[in-house]
């Protein structure tokens, strides 16, 4: 695990993925998610990954961190669409689209 050491305790180190992956999420050098997704139904599977999008979206203008709220969120947005059929490639030419209606204007 990549973690440092300060005075407010041990805090995950910035070279450390926090949104897509955690080192805490493999202690035992398997995935948790992937462990999770194995061993639960589609049903169950699916519902954790749409609680998770709700959590984040519902949360991430309060915790001090609201892009890494919306990363996770979209994270598990991701996975949702992906494991009912979505295709990469379409979450790729989605966000082009959205980047080019919001991108910030060129000074």
């Amino acid at each position: 695990m990549t973690h440092v050491r300060t005075k407010e305790g041990l805090k995950q180190s910035p070279s450390e993925d926090v949104v897509n992956r955690p080192n805490h999420y493999a202690p035992n050098g398997r995935d948790s998610f992937m462990h999770m997704k194995d061993q639960m139904g589609k049903e169950a599977f699916d519902g954790f990954l749409q609680g998770n999008v709700i959590k984040y979206v519902q949360r991430y203008q309060f915790k001090g961190k609201p892009v890494e709220d919306l990363e996770k969120a979209m994270f598990y947005l991701f996975h949702l669409y992906l494991d009912n059929g979505g295709a990469q490639e379409r979450i790729i030419k989605t966000a082009n689209h959205a980047w080019e209606h919001f991108k910030p204007e060129e000074k």
